[in-house]
């Protein structure tokens, strides 16, 4: 009987931590403020798409995806309004041509090709004495080192 209960309880943590982490779809007007003007510096015409939050660990995030001038723009922003995340759709002709040829792609192929800028807050933390350089998400997650741009201090 308690292998049974322990499965139980197991399968609702699960569904708990689950439920904690999804997205919820959620009224503009409700969103934090900040969030708002955030959102509404993108231009006077704003066709919402979508209005959702979710929870990363101990932080609420909220994802607004919006058409602001004819560009799909989505954000993901913190309750005070720090940007977390920025993702547009580029069209392939406002590419500069140095990353169009990085690209390698033909236009009028039959290939279809769908171009994302992606802006997203990454804090650099050097230490002195230390060489190269930690990063890190507005999250804590480590996004891995930067080795030689830190600088070895020597001590005087």
């Amino acid at each position: 009987m308690s292998i049974v209960r322990t499965i139980l309880v197991s399968l609702l943590l699960a569904t708990s931590m689950s439920a904690q982490n999804a997205s919820v779809e959620q009224d503009f007007a409700t969103m934090p403020e900040a969030c708002q003007k955030i959102v509404m510096s993108y231009g006077k015409d704003i066709e919402l798409e979508a209005v959702e939050f979710e929870r990363k660990g101990s932080t609420t995030v909220y994802e607004v995806e919006f058409y602001a001038d004819g560009v799909m723009t989505e954000l993901e922003m913190l309750p005070n309004g720090e940007v977390v995340e920025i993702e547009q759709k580029v069209p392939y002709d406002d590419l500069s041509e140095t990353l169009k040829k990085s690209i390698d792609w033909q236009p009028g192929s039959k290939r279809r090709i769908k171009i994302t800028r992606v802006v997203r807050t990454v804090y650099e933390v050097e230490i002195e004495g230390v060489r190269g350089t930690m990063r890190y998400d507005v999250f804590g997650e480590n996004l891995g080192a930067e080795s030689g741009k830190g600088k070895e201090e020597d001590d005087d």
